[in-house]
């Protein structure tokens, strides 16, 4: 018989027992999700979101990110919506302040109501976020909507070496959630968490696709997944495949993430791979369905607001005058023409598949409009927006999430 979970993973977040210390790297390597259940301390009560018209406030994590700073604006024009707090880190270098302003300057993000927004100074790594106590209870007691969009990218680092940072940190927004006010919760996760499907996919060696990175995704969800079901506390788990730009600016971090890097190498070696196209998350229409979802009376516990009409590779071949291939013949051309280290590591797995997996239907708050997806024009708007360089017989660096 399993022993009752009895023990808290971090000091952060003592709410929460686990079966022992070191459960999520067990249920890794397990491949077992039941080890990823949490039950709540005996001096912990489960929370429902209450329609009170007070506690009106709600905190971004990972405010200076990409989907951060979008949804920081969004939140800042819904009428529910009285306060928002940013939450970002400030440096020796650079303030908070700082670092806020140049993300919303670097992607063209103009908050209807800036006055609305607090940048709070503080990390999500620290305890208490490198607050005192008494300013963190006071946070858990006014906030009512925490959006936690904070994380590492880097596909090199193993599940050890960023488990303090991604895992322990996310379980202290857990327990933050639990204390003072009721919240809700809304988790940005990854569709790479859909590599760890079957028990092979657990014991596979560490790789570009199958990385800490996801593997981090992974628990983190699968944990969000519990505390749904067993209705601890309301939460939402968003997994979006690839976050392209808005659909009227289609601006994006671009040739710094992995899809951006294949359609380089695509338009390149004039091929691309036949098979389905990568979903994908325009960041206004993501960040839209998280705020009309999480403000909903009854918010749905799952989203992927992707493109709800799927599409095939063949679109982008048209689009970019490529050549259609199948997988083997595209690797075995990019692997010929273009020498990069880093590059071979992303042509490791078979992407085709690697795209299968990380597909799943679109997922939508109810009754949420979808007349914006048109992948022709929309593909077309995006690629148009990418300044393409010749990589054959180059290194490729700096390849990004």
């Amino acid at each position: 018989m399993t022993a009752l979970p009895s023990l808290a993973l971090t000091p952060q977040c003592p709410s929460l027992l686990f079966p022992g210390k070191m459960a999520d790297i067990v249920a890794l390597s397990s491949g077992n999700p039941g080890l990823l259940r949490p039950q709540l301390h005996p001096n912990y009560q489960p929370k429902t979101l209450s329609d009170s018209t007070s506690n009106r406030v709600a905190l971004v994590i990972g405010s200076n990110g990409f989907v951060g700073a979008h949804l920081t604006a969004r939140l800042s024009a819904h009428p529910q919506v009285e306060h928002v707090l940013a939450m970002v880190r400030g440096s020796r270098e650079k303030t908070a302040e700082r670092r806020f302003d140049d993300v919303l300057i670097r992607y063209r993000i103009k908050p209807s109501f800036p006055e609305k927004i607090t940048i709070l100074n503080a990390s999500p790594t620290e305890p208490y976020w490198g607050l005192d106590r008494r300013t963190y209870l006071d946070l858990a007691a006014q906030v009512r909507w925490v959006f936690n969009c904070a994380s590492s990218t880097e596909y090199d680092l193993s599940y050890l070496q960023i488990r303090q940072d991604s895992v322990m940190s996310f379980l202290q927004v857990l327990q933050f959630c639990m204390e003072g006010a009721s919240k809700h919760l809304s988790y940005l996760g990854s569709a790479g968490a859909r590599f760890y499907e079957h028990p092979r996919d657990f014991n596979r060696p560490d790789s570009w696709w199958y990385s800490g990175y996801a593997q981090m995704k992974w628990v983190n969800g699968q944990v969000i997944r519990w505390i749904a079901d067993d209705q601890i506390f309301p939460v939402t788990l968003c997994e979006p495949s690839y976050v392209f730009g808005s659909t009227s600016l289609g601006v994006d971090p671009g040739l710094h993430y992995s899809w951006w890097r294949l359609i380089e190498i695509s338009k390149s070696i004039q091929q691309i791979w036949d098979g389905e196209g990568l979903n994908y998350n325009p960041v206004d229409i993501l960040t839209d369905a998280l705020v009309v979802n999480a403000l909903a009376k009854v918010p749905k516990r799952y989203l992927q607001p992707c493109n709800p009409v799927p599409y095939n590779n063949s679109l982008l071949a048209e689009l970019m005058g490529c050549e259609i291939v199948p997988w083997e013949i595209f690797k075995k051309t990019a692997q010929a023409e273009i020498s990069s280290r880093r590059l071979g590591k992303l042509l490791e797995d078979d992407c085709s598949e690697m795209v299968h997996r990380a597909n799943c239907p679109a997922v939508f708050p109810e009754g949420y409009p979808t007349a914006w997806c048109d992948n022709r024009a929309l593909l077309d708007f995006y690629l148009q927006n990418q300044s393409f360089r010749d990589i054959k017989k180059r290194i490729v660096g700096g390849i990004r999430g």
